[in-house]
């Protein structure tokens, strides 16, 4: 009766590994389509003109979709010496799950203030100001953040597109090693799936932007650009 008893607590503490597992898939699975669907409003639309750029990203609707799964609900993932020597997937520690979690929220909330910068030139990219008008007016600050905020969105949306697929693609052999899926199987088939991804251009890099060009106008070096932007 003891050892049923233990049996029924395992079989708990490892469907409960296997529900988190799973709901985190299926947070980062929502926040991959979330991005696409971003990404699918400019690309291939974009020049190396960062004032054609700023133009041409448009405001970004229905797209405020947050990963709220607790991280250090997962704390069984927990690197030891013999999963170490099997793999090399950096999925294997959680501060890497972490930080992807949180990476993926701070871009959603760039996308918000990016949306609420270009709210304050709508009229004037309507009336098609030119680039010498919006710095000679009261708005050029707010126009070189808008500047800023865009290629810093375009360039971290692409690597976030990569990460999300590659954690989806991979993740699913991470968890298993960390899960008794054997006592679970007396209730049938038990298996983290890992999410099928067919290719497609828009996991393509965006276009860069023309660092000269964008020197003139943020005043930094091309090094420095070339850090943050490429």
């Amino acid at each position: 009766m003891l050892l049923d008893f233990k049996n029924r607590g395992n079989v708990q503490l490892e469907g409960e590994k296997l529900r988190l597992s799973i709901s985190l898939m299926n947070s980062v699975y929502f926040a991959l389509k979330n991005l696409i669907s971003i990404k699918k409003n400019y690309f291939g639309k974009l020049n190396e003109d960062p004032c054609q750029r700023v133009r041409s990203v448009p405001l970004v609707c229905s797209y405020d979709y947050h990963i709220e799964d607790d991280i250090e609900d997962l704390d069984f993932i927990t690197i030891v010496d013999n999963i170490a020597d099997k793999s090399e997937n950096d999925w294997s520690y959680l501060p890497v799950i972490s930080n992807m979690v949180s990476d993926y929220n701070i871009l959603i909330n760039l996308w918000t203030l990016r949306n609420k910068y270009l709210e304050k030139f709508s009229d004037q990219f309507d009336q098609g100001a030119t680039y010498e008008e919006i710095m000679d007016s009261d708005k050029s600050l707010d126009y070189i953040h808008l500047i800023d905020l865009t290629e810093m969105v375009i360039r971290f949306t692409d690597s976030q597109i990569l990460l999300l697929i590659d954690f989806l693609k991979n993740f699913p052999t991470v968890a298993e090693e960390f899960i008794s899926l054997v006592a679970l199987r007396q209730f049938g088939r038990v298996a983290i799936e890992g999410v099928f991804i067919s290719e497609n251009e828009i996991f393509e890099e965006t276009i860069s932007v023309n660092i000269s060009k964008l020197r003139y106008i943020m005043k930094q070096s091309e090094l420095e650009l070339e850090n943050l932007y490429h």
